[in-house]
């Protein structure tokens, strides 16, 4: 029951404290800056959901490989 809360109250106060750092950096800091790091951020994004699309892609095809695979073998035909 303290756990809980105590882990709320902590969750509130670094929300809290990361909206005010967020909006001190906003206003101290130029917006040169701001945007370079936002770029950064989305450039990296984009790079990851790229690689993560071309895994499922890849991870899919294989799965398709061993269905295909596995319907090719179920007659065996012995002379």
């Amino acid at each position: 029951m303290l756990a809980d809360f105590i882990l709320f109250w902590t969750k509130i106060f670094f929300g809290i404290l990361i909206a005010l750092s967020s909006l001190f950096l906003l206003f101290t800091v130029d917006a040169k800056y701001i945007l370079a790091f936002f770029g950064i951020f989305v450039f990296s994004f984009v790079v990851r959901l790229i690689v993560v699309f071309a895994q499922t892609k890849k991870h899919y095809a294989e799965l398709e490989k061993i269905k295909q695979e596995k319907a090719r073998v179920k007659y065996v035909i012995i002379k």
